[in-house]
């Protein structure tokens, strides 16, 4: 009966330290569907599945949880969604976010070494070649 008690003692510790390393949290923000949402993550892995509601609901699970520096906002020209590992946790954190999005939704994404799945999605997809050492800025090519 002791050796129970200390498998259960062992199971519920580590539960709680699984809790520690990760939070899962839902921001809810109103949107038409003919809005934009903005998006910019780095090393995540990014779900957009399109749907019927008004709103645009992100559910974020950071690992870990004080590793990331997270924002949402919303106007008038669209709906942000910013995920950004903080200094110094390097590729220790990381995050998987599920974004739903309304139908007529344009969709901006700007990703820093991540992950992008598609669901319910119609259109066409253009992806910007990657170039070392180049910054685009209004379709001017600065080297750096």
């Amino acid at each position: 009966m002791q050796h129970l008690n200390r498998m259960i003692q062992i199971a519920q510790t580590a539960s709680r330290i699984g809790d520690l390393t990760r939070k899962k949290h839902t921001h809810v923000l109103p949107a038409e569907h003919s809005t934009t949402v903005y998006l910019h993550t780095e090393n995540a892995a990014l779900r957009i599945v399109r749907w019927d509601k008004r709103q645009v609901e992100a559910t974020l699970e950071t690992r870990p949880p004080i590793g990331w520096r997270v924002a949402t906002d919303y106007d008038a020209n669209g709906v942000y969604i910013v995920a950004l590992r903080r200094m110094g946790f390097g590729t220790v954190a990381s995050a998987t976010i599920d974004v739903l999005v309304p139908r007529g939704a344009y969709l901006v994404l700007r990703m820093d070494d991540g992950l992008v799945s598609l669901d319910r999605v119609r259109g066409t997809l253009n992806i910007a070649p990657e170039f070392p050492n180049q910054l685009t800025v209004n379709n001017n090519i600065t080297k750096t």
